[in-house]
């Protein structure tokens, strides 16, 4: 009996010795299972970080060029514009020299410019098919509604500017495409064209049925009414005239508006006083007139102010019986007009 219990006390310890051998193999595969898991949770959090970043890096790059493409095809915008001031008929060649003139402080930042400024040619030849003619002639149209000169009729001649814009440290690029359309308006469609001032004030009653442009300012008192668009590239005075005097009491300015000839009295011009703003002493600022009557500008006033401006009441559709809203039958500098160049002013 002595001898079983010694060997059932030996048999009980060796399953002791296995089990806790075991348990310990068991542990330490739990242990390299759970590592190998959070080594692999922490890899693909590091892919998504990284992949995230270069997503966020790349977005960054593509939003910088699209940036200096879009700087690079304003400034031909504007190098267009200004070669028209030089002349009304620029060459091919004229025109295509545009493409060099990108921003040069970009290139700087690292970026390089492939730009094109060319004639629409396939467009215009659509025009002539339509119209019937032949080159050299250019196509007519109606100015568009949205223009200062929205009714008059035009020559036309269409341009495509593209501007494309290289980040040359990885390659991203981005392309910018315009159409430009230069009108050639013919002077005798207006009733009064001025390329300075034009200086109303009629003994009598004066209605005139044209339309009206001065590259100037326009100063109207007296008893005028107008039945057709008027557009100042600048200014349009009422309180004041152009020798600085105050207009007269009985002075009523009006003006007919829209198909059925609403009638809206005008009682207040875009500045108030004369257009020059004694503050801008420089030639070529907006409002620097040296020689006419200061004033200042008819802007809006304060946050919080209700007090009438002429940029936004001026343009508002007419009402019978409100004054001074001329849904876009009267505008200047600050509300669309521009100034109209003859031909025999340009290149000097």
């Amino acid at each position: 009996m002595i001898i079983a219990n010694e060997k059932s006390s030996t048999l009980a310890s060796v399953k002791r010795a296995l089990a806790k051998s075991n348990e310990r193999g068991a542990a330490l595969a739990t242990a390299i299972l759970m590592m190998g898991l959070l080594s692999a949770i922490a890899m693909t959090v590091l892919a998504v970080v990284r992949t995230e970043t270069r997503i966020s890096g790349s977005d960054l790059k593509r939003t910088q060029t699209f940036y200096a493409t879009a700087a690079g095809i304003e400034k031909m915008t504007n190098d267009f514009s200004a070669l028209y001031q030089e002349t009304s008929r620029p060459t091919d060649a004229q025109v295509a020299a545009i493409k060099d003139l990108y921003p040069s402080e970009l290139v700087t930042e690292g970026f390089t410019f492939d730009q094109t400024a060319v004639p629409d040619n396939s467009t215009l030849a659509a025009m002539r098919t339509t119209q019937g003619i032949t080159a050299p002639a250019l196509p007519l149209v109606t100015m568009p509604g949205d223009s200062a000169f929205s009714g008059l009729i035009a020559t036309v001649k269409p341009f495509t500017l593209t501007s494309t814009a290289i980040y040359t440290r990885d390659g991203t690029q981005v392309t910018l495409t315009r159409n430009m359309n230069n009108y050639l308006i013919p002077l005798f469609q207006f009733g009064m064209f001025s390329d300075e001032d034009i200086e109303l004030h009629p003994g009598a009653i004066f209605t005139f049925n044209g339309r009206v442009h001065a590259n100037g300012n326009v100063y109207v008192a007296g008893l005028v009414k107008f039945l057709d668009k008027v557009t100042s590239a600048h200014e349009i005075l009422y309180d004041t005239m152009r020798n600085g005097e105050a207009r007269g009491s009985t002075s009523i300015v009006s003006m007919a508006v829209g198909p059925t000839a609403i009638n809206i009295p005008f009682t207040k011009g875009s500045m108030i006083g004369g257009p020059n703003i004694a503050s801008q002493t420089l030639s070529g600022q907006p409002n620097h007139f040296p020689g006419s009557p200061d004033g200042y500008l008819n802007e809006p006033p304060p946050t919080g102010s209700t007090t009438w401006s002429w940029e936004t009441n001026s343009k508002r559709s007419a009402v019978a019986g409100t004054e001074n809203q001329f849904g876009g039958q009267l505008l200047t500098r600050r509300t669309g007009a521009s100034p109209l160049r003859l031909p025999m002013e340009l290149g000097g």
